[in-house]
């Protein structure tokens, strides 16, 4: 069992800090000036397309917060190359699961319950489904978090 709530918590974890890890994963270089006069950075090959970002995004989430999140990075493809604003005020957004406890178990599924931490700690409920290819977030509670908010 313990083995089992630690395997959630750094799911949890890494699910959370999906969003700032294709954010920050943009090369080092000159900012190039993109739509609107914003300044954008290219991403590395890692998230060099749309298909790749959501790719790493299903291994965590399931396809609509997958494209909810996408909608949410501020991506923009510039001379063909997908960049990234290039913005070091991101906000203070939960990342790293300080505590969780399993509410309710299925044979094919968990309800979660899990503190995140950020400047104040955050409880946050998810639906979590087992599949042959590992686990993904369903559904997830405080949906207006800028990186949760439904697209347009």
């Amino acid at each position: 069992m313990l083995s089992q709530v630690l395997k959630l918590k750094n799911f949890i974890t890494a699910a959370e800090t999906a969003w700032f890890t294709i954010q920050f994963s943009r090369k080092v270089g000159r900012p190039v000036i993109g739509p609107n006069g914003d300044q954008f950075r290219f991403l590395g090959p890692r998230f060099n397309s749309r298909k790749k970002i959501f790719r790493f995004l299903r291994k965590f989430w399931s396809p609509a917060f997958a494209r909810r999140i996408m909608c949410n990075l501020p991506l923009a493809t510039i001379n063909r190359h997908l960049a990234t604003l290039d913005n070091t005020d991101v906000p203070d957004a939960p990342r790293k699961a300080k505590s969780i406890r399993i509410i309710f178990s299925l044979s094919d599924s968990f309800i979660i319950r899990a503190v995140l931490e950020n400047s104040t700690n955050q409880v946050i409920y998810y639906r979590i489904q087992k599949s042959k290819c590992g686990l993904v977030i369903t559904n997830r509670t405080n949906t207006n978090d800028f990186r949760y908010r439904p697209c347009k």
